[in-house]
């Protein structure tokens, strides 16, 4: 006898008592046949028992179990349908092609092959451990592919995947009859499913890489696909057809919308590169790229002078009479001047600077702490500039938290 065989010998003497149980229990029941799936029914716990102790696979175990009770007789174990991915797909296939259904969906599968169900819902899964449908539908061929439908629970759990995608961005073209698909034509018609794409592309030279949609998708989508190269842009390119759109269509004024309308690509690739250290969209930089003419037609600088208009008033006082910090109307403009600013207006900056030389000179006057900035002036400028840059209006009042900053850095540089 092998050690193997005195080991399990010894746990069969020590659990005899359980043996005798379930051998009771089989021939009150007079079961025509048992399985694994008797045990994991009637006496999970002895099962659970066994798979840890005993020595050996689970072939040998199960052997030796059905020894030991005496029920070799009727006692099986089915054999698991081993698949692979494809090999599922083509006995699904098989079960259309002999049902020729004119519709059909996850529960179809379910009543023509439960096994088969079981496949797919266990080893084909998405992100989210769920049955990923989409998957499994884009490698049947097309006639079955277009009468597939989504049950209502299956709807609720849908998510949006690459193939999934395709499938949209194929059934549209063929029902368009597209003699041509490029990112701008995906844009343009499937717009939230252009955006999720690219956000799973990877950059290449700076630039996104369709080679891995293009490698998912089937032969009639790569047979008409054109990527213009020249929408490729870097941050330079971007800005000369800013220019050269601004140029061709003349608009008394300009704003973000108007980019998004006339050039849907362009816009994309502005919002997604030009950005601050707040990962903000950095419409300043971008505006300072422009010709000085184009400056005073963005919709912000009209918006800002209209501002002033309005607070004209609070605006002249600055000047003319001593206001206390905490003016909520002065706070107000401050705000809104730094709003201007993270949208592109360069002027906005200049009327800040403007606004607050007046406190400034006052705080270095009365506040030897501020000895330091007016030694080294290009410390302040950039004080300011990472002050306006970080700023949190909705926490705060714009002048007292701005004098902190400055009284925090002047400290640390003693």
């Amino acid at each position: 006898m092998s050690e193997n065989s005195e080991k399990n010998e010894a746990l069969y003497l020590e659990y005899l008592w359980y043996f005798d149980k379930i051998s009771g229990m089989i021939e009150k029941e007079k079961p025509r046949r048992i399985s694994p799936s008797w045990f994991r029914k009637k006496e999970v716990a002895f099962l659970s028992m066994m798979t840890r102790k005993f020595t050996g696979n689970s072939k040998e175990m199960w052997l030796f179990i059905s020894k030991k009770l005496k029920i070799e007789n009727i006692f099986v174990i089915q054999k698991k349908k081993c698949r692979t991915f494809n090999e599922a797909i083509e006995e699904l296939e098989n079960f259309l092609d002999e049902n020729q259904p004119d519709k059909f969906c996850s529960e179809w599968i379910l009543i023509k092959s439960q096994s088969l169900h079981q496949y797919f819902c266990r080893n084909i899964k998405n992100d989210d451990e769920l049955p990923d449908w989409d998957k499994i539908i884009y490698a049947l061929d097309e006639k079955w592919r277009n009468i597939f439908f989504y049950n209502k629970r299956e709807q609720r759990k849908e998510k949006r995947t690459m193939e999934s995608c395709i499938v949209k961005i194929e059934a549209l073209a063929r029902k368009q009859k597209a003699t041509k698909i490029t990112p701008k034509w995906i844009s343009n018609n499937l717009k939230q499913e252009y955006c999720f794409i690219l956000s799973k592309l990877k950059r290449r030279n700076n630039v996104k890489s369709w080679k891995p949609f293009l490698d998912k998708c089937p032969k009639y989508i790569r047979d008409i696909w054109h990527n213009d190269v020249s929408r490729q842009f870097t941050k330079k390119t971007a800005v000369k057809t800013l220019i050269s759109l601004l140029e061709e269509k003349k608009p008394e004024s300009f704003s973000r919308r108007w980019i998004e309308v006339s050039d849907n690509g362009l816009y994309l690739y502005l919002i997604r590169y030009f950005r601050n250290s707040n990962n903000k969209v950095n419409w300043t930089n971008i505006i300072m790229r422009l010709p000085k003419e184009w400056h005073r037609k963005w919709d912000d600088y009209i918006k800002l002078e209209l501002l002033f208009m309005e607070y004209f008033e609070s605006y002249y006082e600055i000047f003319q009479e001593p206001i206390t910090i905490q003016n909520k109307k002065l706070n107000e403009i401050f705000v809104k001047l730094i709003e201007f600013r993270r949208n592109g207006n360069i002027f906005a900056e200049k009327r800040i600077l403007s606004m607050l030389v007046l406190y400034i000179f006052d705080w270095f006057t009365n506040n030897e702490l501020f000895t330091f900035f007016r030694i080294d002036k290009t410390k302040l400028d950039k004080e300011i500039i990472n002050f306006l840059n970080s700023y949190d209006e909705l926490k705060g009042v714009f002048l007292p938290d701005f004098r902190r900053h400055l009284e925090n850095v002047a400290r640390k540089s003693r």
